[in-house]
């Protein structure tokens, strides 16, 4: 990226710096920092969504073989940044590297680009494939199979511009190269970085309106919104890269490009941590007490009862039968030869006001009731037929 005035600076140390020790010190020891922190994350994060997957049950899908894929990428882009950092001299000064140091870290950093593309496309991918899996309506598999496409297309624009960009391939770490055949650097990358928080946006906005239209408790919709709204810092973090590529000091590129090895692995690794989030309740409810998870529970099931309680809301086309406001009743037991009658049937007032909620009414015995001979419902008539009674 950029690497032509930085070659040019390296050229002009070329011969004063060569055999310069190199390896960590102040400068890039946070690059290496956050590198580690995110290695023990990513793996954490990864293990635990395949722990659900086990107390589930469930086989991995394309989205598990997806994010796992993803993850191996992460570790070669950890391993090429580390030693960019420590055989390459990031963290150094353009005119404390020899020749040999420049060379290998322009060809370190066009890897960098190449891993960090494909990886951020299987990271991409899974979520879309996720997503697909939830909400399985054929509007909406189109529809992120049209977003997955596009971030699939970002992943081959970005490939093709690092290899692309400089023609004869070798300009970009070929310290004298014959004049310069590289296009328009700033732009290109500018564009990828802007395709980039166009790909997240999209993938962020796209199961909002199907989460908001599940019949589910309000707190239940808003933990799920919150825990998809973990992307919103993914598209912060990647606004933030492409703001510190562009401030970045190429004529000492070397130097300068800690913040773009820091913000470029902060960008990878939380990619992979929002995609595990979705997944991870099951471990938590196995972790978790038995009392927290009833509790959370009952505080979703009473914030639901008081809204349903409130006759002014709308109502959708199918509601939640809750058992506060339609109690359960025991059938009973008839004696011998006698019938039982479940009748299923509107409550009176609901009845009385032209509503049509259902509600589970329940009678015993042969004989009908003027309600029952009033309204239409699901009649389930069972008839008890009993050969020998046996007392003790």
């Amino acid at each position: 990226m950029y690497i032509s005035t930085y070659k040019r600076v390296s050229r002009e140390a070329e011969g004063t710096s060569a055999g310069s020790k190199i390896g960590l010190n102040t400068h890039n020891f946070q690059a290496v920092t956050v590198d580690i922190v995110l290695l023990i994350l990513t793996t954490f994060f990864i293990g635990l969504r395949l722990y659900a997957r086990h107390l589930q049950g469930l086989k991995y899908g394309a989205e598990d073989w997806s994010i796992l894929g993803a993850l191996v990428v992460f570790y070669c882009y950890l391993g090429v940044s580390l030693a960019a950092i420590f055989e390459g001299g990031i963290g150094y000064h353009a005119n404390q590297l020899s020749a040999e140091q420049t060379t290998l870290s322009l060809i370190l950093i066009l890897i960098i680009q190449f891993v960090y593309a494909v990886g951020q496309g299987l990271v991409k991918s899974s979520i879309c494939l996720l997503l697909m899996r939830i909400f399985s309506t054929k509007r909406f598999r189109i529809a992120a199979s049209i977003v997955m496409g596009l971030c699939i297309a970002w992943s081959m624009m970005t490939i093709l511009i690092a290899f692309l960009i400089c023609r004869p391939l070798d300009y970009n770490w070929n310290l004298k190269p014959p004049g310069n055949n590289c296009g328009n650097q700033t732009l290109a990358y500018a564009s990828v970085g802007v395709v980039d928080i166009l790909t997240d946006t999209c993938i962020l906005i796209l199961p909002i309106p199907m989460v908001w239209n599940l019949q589910m408790p309000k707190l239940s919709k808003a933990l799920l919104l919150c825990m998809l709204g973990f992307g919103v810092f993914t598209i912060s973090v990647t606004i933030v890269r492409v703001i510190v590529i562009a401030k970045t000091d190429f004529l000492d590129f070397s130097y300068s490009s800690k913040g773009i090895f820091i913000w470029t692995a902060v960008n990878y690794g939380t990619g992979i941590i929002v995609a595990c989030c979705p997944l991870l309740r099951p471990v938590f409810e196995r972790l978790y007490p038995k009392s927290l998870v009833q509790t959370l529970r009952s505080k979703s099931t009473s914030i639901t009862t008081s809204i349903a309680g409130n006759t002014s809301r709308k109502h959708s086309k199918f509601d939640r039968l809750e058992d506060v406001r339609y109690p359960l009743h025991d059938v009973g037991s008839g004696s011998v030869g006698t019938k039982t009658e479940i009748v299923t049937v509107a409550r009176e007032e609901d009845f009385l006001r032209g509503q049509s909620r259902s509600h589970n009414s329940i009678y015993t015995g042969s004989k009908s009731t003027d309600l029952e001979s009033k309204l239409e419902g699901i009649k389930v008539q069972t008839d008890l037929v009993v050969d020998s009674v046996k007392t003790t």
